[in-house]
């Protein structure tokens, strides 16, 4: 059977595009960026706009959203 997977499957980036995206944007190494991610370093821009990131791109959060009232 043929592998079929799904548009938010294709859609979908991974870690490692995340991370050059922001390195990119912020003009920093990707090795900074992860170290943000993990904890090792501090930076409130690059940490607030991952976070953002996959916010924006979590479906079981949206869904949990549409469903709760968060007021």
């Amino acid at each position: 059977m043929p592998n079929n997977p799904s548009k938010q499957q294709t859609k979908r980036k991974k870690p490692e595009e995340i991370v050059g995206l922001l390195a990119r944007k912020h003009g920093v190494s990707a090795r900074l960026v992860q170290m943000v991610i993990n904890g090792e370093r501090n930076n409130e821009d690059i940490f607030s706009e991952y976070m953002a990131y996959k916010q924006e791109h979590n479906l079981l959060l949206k869904s949990v959203l549409e469903l709760v009232p968060f007021d």
